[in-house]
């Protein structure tokens, strides 16, 4: 079990990291950063965590460790450092509700569930593939335009859910609005497993 870090040795590590190169006793690398971002977070203090992620985000992505972290904390830190990072909500915006009711004809409960998902799936750095699907189609009409299978995965490339036997019309806005909503399915259905 870790010790507590106190506020002045967290503000060390922050000074520290921000310091340019040259002037640090050790060569602090994008991952140092995040480390010490991560431990600002476990702490609860979001607005340490927010001053060192702005920082580390211009040299790299988040490490896995700082994501996990962030996702741990209480979803009071979690929104606070948000705002205060990404100037974003922890929750889908009204316009991604609206879309949803719109486009994947949902109530307003699972409109908001999907809005949720795809905030939380961006936040994650999760991304969908879409490919040619090479089963042959099985539908009841006929082929579609496009036949393709969307595949959800996280940052590091493992795969966390996918769909496949996609029906795509050949009309762009179309299919990027019902891309769109099997994205958000497919986070919906890959967080239930967290």
């Amino acid at each position: 079990m870790s010790r507590k870090k106190t506020p002045a040795q967290l503000d060390r590590e922050i000074a520290q990291a921000l310091k340019p190169q040259s002037q640090r006793r050790h060569h602090a690398t994008v991952k140092d950063l995040w480390d010490v971002a991560m431990d600002a977070i476990m702490e609860g203090d979001a607005k340490r965590a927010a001053k060192i992620a702005k920082e580390a985000r211009q040299q790299g992505r988040p490490t896995d460790a700082f994501l996990s972290a962030l996702h741990k904390a209480p979803r009071a830190v979690l929104a606070k450092y948000l705002t205060l990072v990404e100037n974003k909500k922890l929750t889908g915006s009204k316009k991604a509700v609206d879309f949803f009711k719109k486009h994947a004809g949902a109530k307003a409960r699972g409109a908001r569930r999907l809005a949720d998902a795809e905030a939380e799936a961006e936040e994650r750095g999760w991304k969908v593939d879409w490919e040619d699907d090479p089963e042959e189609w099985q539908g009841d009409d006929e082929r579609p335009f496009e036949v393709l299978t969307a595949v959800l995965r996280d940052g590091e490339g493992n795969v966390l859910d996918s769909l496949g036997g996609i029906g795509m019309t050949g009309n762009r806005l179309e299919d990027q609005n019902y891309g769109r909503v099997v994205e958000a399915e497919l986070a919906v259905e890959a967080l239930a497993r967290f």
